[in-house]
């Protein structure tokens, strides 16, 4: 008896796990959009943002309604500490003090100028008081100050240049360009720059040095500069020899002394001034060795 063949049929599909399909849709249910990706990574700067804005409003109106009530000096410290206290809650505090041209002013200077330190209320900070303290700081010509939100401080400097030391009653002080004094400290550094005499000499002198570097030569043997009687100067060199510039025309006096250096290289003789206050004539003043050859028995020259 033949073999009863049983009839064919399609092999069955494989189902797909219900648990899959239940997932995948919830996955795609919770794809984050643009602007949830967008609002998520922002959350903390935008509370921050309402946290501000919400102080700033707070502080105005404070300020507004105070000054319409005479409100006395106890409660307003008690709200300027519940403002402090709302900047804290509000992770609005000093993290970071950045300082942008500092090199040779004290940190600590500027530390005790902004009057701030780390955790302190950022929006409390004195801007102005800070701002005039840190330009009283001798070294600081210009000063700026910037918060930048949530915590950080920015400072700008633009320092003073050395330019000369001015001896004040015997007493050695560097001074700018313009004749500020910037500090009597640690001089030893600054030795290299000449030194000026005289009670009106640092508002003058940016005049003289202008007229000395034209002659760079001459101008790299000036080791001091005498202002006489708030008229003229005595220009002392590095091997003592005085010269005795006119009232005026001093840049002419100075270029006539360069030409008597380069012609007979005056400087190198045995002289203690050099006079050239008169145009028409030279008026030296010889050293001690050579005033006593000179009075010797039986010399005539």
């Amino acid at each position: 008896m033949p073999a009863i063949k049983k009839p064919l049929t399609a092999p069955k599909r494989a189902r797909k796990s219900p648990v899959k399909k239940s997932a995948a849709k919830s996955t795609a249910r919770r794809a984050p959009r643009p602007f949830r990706q967008w609002l998520y990574r922002r959350r903390r700067t935008l509370s921050q943002g309402v946290a501000v804005l919400g102080i700033l409003a707070g502080l105005g109106w404070t300020g507004y309604w105070s000054m319409e009530n005479d409100v006395p000096a106890r409660t307003m410290t008690m709200l300027g500490q519940a403002v402090d206290d709302a900047s804290h809650a509000a992770g609005l505090t000093v993290n970071e003090v950045v300082v942008v041209g500092r090199h040779r002013t004290s940190r600590k200077d500027i530390s005790r100028a902004l009057g701030v330190k780390r955790d302190d209320p950022i929006l409390a900070l004195d801007m102005t008081g800070a701002l005039e303290r840190l330009e009283a700081l001798g070294w600081v010509d210009s000063a700026a100050i910037t918060r930048r939100l949530p915590g950080d401080v920015h400072v700008h400097l633009v320092e003073r240049k050395p330019f000369a030391l001015w001896q004040r009653n015997k007493h050695l002080v560097l001074i700018d360009r313009d004749g500020v004094a910037i500090t009597d400290k640690k001089l030893g550094r600054f030795a290299s720059l000449p030194t000026v005499v005289g009670r009106d000499a640092p508002t003058h002198v940016a005049d003289l040095f202008d007229v000395l570097a034209t002659e760079p030569e001459l101008f790299s043997r000036v080791s001091a500069a005498v202002r006489i009687a708030g008229r003229r100067w005595d220009i002392r060199l590095a091997n003592d020899i005085v010269i005795r510039l006119p009232e005026d025309g001093a840049a002419q006096g100075w270029r006539r002394l360069a030409v008597l250096q380069r012609e007979h290289a005056i400087l190198g003789r045995d002289l203690a001034a050099i006079d050239l206050r008169l145009e028409d004539r030279l008026i030296v003043r010889l050293g001690a060795k050579a005033a006593k050859l000179r009075r010797a028995p039986g010399n005539n020259t």
